[in-house]
């Protein structure tokens, strides 16, 4: 039985290194020598990009690899090396200039410039007072990081905090995957169950990188958010250039090392409070990306949660810099993966009493995902009908309307309608902290709204804030948003979303109503409190 390559792969130059320096280590050693070795190169390379396939990971790979083993000779750094990658860059825009756009292999460039110029000398003056693999596995992904971080954050407005750590920890696994996988695919023709065995120790290889990768994810400052304009990109490049500089100086002294190394577990494990975020918030629209997640401040630590957007990792962070631990109530308005793909990361940041689900089970899919995960964590989960209250410390919760019984016309069974009818099965709340009340609705569109301003008396439907339904689609009830006389609009919506959410025609009707709009895809996660004034405080996170 062979072993045949995934239908997409994505490689780096990395993985072509390490096997190019795998197999040479092997002909250097047979005696192989000269012209013939330079060919076994070249075999190896035309080797990789067969059995990975030539898609563009893998010919940015084949060039960067190639660029990074030359870079290991004497003179293959600095000045030289990036020669080498100036020429290697010149031929692979010329066989396919569309990769001039590529990001990745932008990235791919940019980091092995980084690691030419930088790694170099920073390894020979580590090799002072620590080994050489120490050296090598510390300065190569610090150098790859400085130089890709500015293009990192534009395209993600973040800077990883955990990335080097988990880099350097991870660099020795690579090694043994790549050989073990390549030897298994080499043998796989002809010695199937050798092949198989060569194959289960790579993937036992492959299991302290998800480890690693899961707890860098879960670190409390595992990102910070930057802005992305021009001049805040160029700050950032000025201040990589500037720890490029210091890291330089650092890396040839022991102490030096040592502190930095205390200095980045701390900034790991601490994040500092959010300047200007409120501490008495009382209602958080959290920056989940193209989602919905709500909380509704319950005590010093504590929140009523409503949807948990699509990310679990998103919604970690929302609990950690909002300060919570604890949720008395998670409400999961229905079962879309926009609103309850996060739910791992409450169950993981949080201590979670009960769960209040739609009664509507569709898709059926999300639904059973959804009581699974909360069945394992032991999580009481009740089914919302209308009239339901929860009094939870300085919070409150009221189910208006849930699920099928609520729409005329709606179906009763799982699968048994459109995403139109799961959609306006959401659980309609009225939730809030003190006199401070907020309208969450899932993604109720006309039907379900029409049907609220039927079945729920109006002074039920009257909030401060109305949590917009379906991230401000175009699709509302005009009436029923001037119902909720809601002075603050929050819209729950991700940056550049293939929707067009939020429609003009949306924004416009919430004007119209003179409701100040606050947007998660341009302000980030949303804080709201009221002051003694009764005047409302709205701040954004960014």
């Amino acid at each position: 039985m062979g072993i045949d390559p995934p239908p997409w792969t994505i490689v780096s130059g990395t993985n072509l290194t390490l096997m190019l320096v795998f197999f040479m280590a092997v002909a250097r050693t047979a005696g192989v020598r000269g012209w013939w070795l330079r060919g076994l190169g070249v075999v190896v390379v035309a080797f990789f990009v067969v059995i990975c396939r030539a898609e563009a990971s893998v010919v940015r790979a084949a060039a960067m690899g190639l660029v990074a083993l030359a870079a290991t000779g004497r003179r293959g750094t600095g000045v030289a090396g990036l020669r080498q990658l100036s020429v290697a860059v010149w031929l692979v825009v010329l066989v396919d200039p569309w990769l001039a756009r590529s990001w990745g292999f932008a990235l791919s460039a940019t980091a092995t410039a980084g690691i030419l110029w930088w790694a170099g000398p920073w390894q020979a003056r580590m090799r002072r007072w620590a080994p050489g693999w120490l050296a090598e596995s510390l300065c190569v992904p610090a150098a790859a990081q400085l130089a890709t971080q500015p293009l990192i954050t534009i395209l993600s407005g973040e800077i990883s905090v955990v990335g080097l750590g988990a880099n350097m920890a991870a660099a020795p696994f690579v090694g043994p995957v790549t050989v073990l996988g390549l030897v298994a695919a080499l043998i796989s023709p002809v010695l199937g169950p050798l092949a198989q065995v060569m194959g289960w120790l790579a993937g036992c290889c492959v299991q302290p990188i998800i480890l690693i990768a899961h707890l860098a994810a879960s670190a409390p400052m595992a990102t910070m958010t930057w802005p992305v304009s021009p001049g805040s990109i160029t700050l950032l490049i000025i201040f990589c250039l500037m720890i490029a500089l210091i890291l330089g100086r650092l890396v040839g002294r022991r102490l030096g090392c040592l502190a930095l190394a205390g200095v980045m577990v701390i900034a790991c494990l601490w994040r500092p409070p959010l300047p200007g975020w409120p501490r008495d918030w009382q209602v958080v629209s959290c920056d989940v990306g193209q989602g919905d997640a709500t909380l509704i401040r319950t005590g010093p630590r504590a929140a009523i949660v409503v949807d948990t957007g699509p990310e679990p990792d998103a919604m970690a962070a929302c609990l950690t810099t909002a300060g919570v631990d604890t949720v008395p109530l998670l409400v999961l308005t229905h079962f879309h993966a926009d609103h309850i793909d996060g739910t791992a990361g409450v169950l993981g940041s949080a201590r979670v009493g009960q769960a209040l689900v739609s009664p509507l089970a569709s898709p059926a899919s999300g639904a059973a995902r959804v009581r699974s995960q909360l069945e394992r964590a032991g999580v009481e989960i009740a089914t919302a009908s209308p009239g339901q209250e929860w009094a939870i410390g300085e919070g409150h919760w009221r189910t208006l309307q849930a699920g099928s019984g609520d729409v005329p016309g709606q179906p009763t069974s799982p699968g048994a309608g459109s995403e139109s009818a799961e959609n306006d099965a959401s659980i309609l709340g009225l939730a809030g902290n003190g006199d401070l009340n907020v309208l969450v609705t899932g993604d109720l569109e006309p039907d379900g709204q029409r049907n609220a301003l039927r079945e729920v008396p109006p002074q039920l439907l009257r909030a401060d804030i109305v949590k917009v339904p379906h991230h401000g689609s175009a699709r509302q009830s005009e009436d029923f948003l001037a119902a909720t006389g809601a002075r603050v609009a929050l819209v729950s919506v991700g940056k550049k979303n293939g929707y067009g959410h939020p429609a003009a025609a949306t924004l416009e009707l919430l004007m119209r109503q003179q409701m100040t709009i606050m947007r998660t895809d341009e302000q980030g996660a949303l804080a709201v409190a009221r002051h003694s004034d009764r005047s409302l405080q709205v701040v954004s996170q960014r």
